[in-house]
């Protein structure tokens, strides 16, 4: 769940580190690099809240969320779980 959760952060923490922001045809802003057409320099609290479009989560997010999470269970653990499945087992496990 914290490798989900990271993920879902992304697209806020990109509106968070935008500088550039360009107006879609409906209506909605947008971040942007600064040499799009249509960029205008402003922060996440210049634009209308009501106005603006979150970036999807994607599956960059998942990639970058996996190589900065670290694991939540330490390999000696995982190894005392192998150990207490083979001897007590646990359907068809390890």
């Amino acid at each position: 769940s914290v490798l989900v959760r990271d993920a879902l952060m992304a697209p806020l923490r990109e509106l968070q580190s935008a500088t550039h922001f360009r107006q879609l045809t409906d209506g909605c802003w947008a971040p942007c690099k600064p040499s799009e057409r249509g960029a205008k320099k402003l922060s996440l609290l210049e634009v209308p809240a009501q106005a603006l479009r979150t970036p999807p989560v994607t599956h960059a997010h998942f990639d970058a969320a996996v190589e900065r999470c670290r694991p939540t269970v330490a390999q000696s653990e995982l190894a005392r779980h192998e150990q207490f499945t083979r001897e007590f087992g646990a359907g068809n496990a390890v």
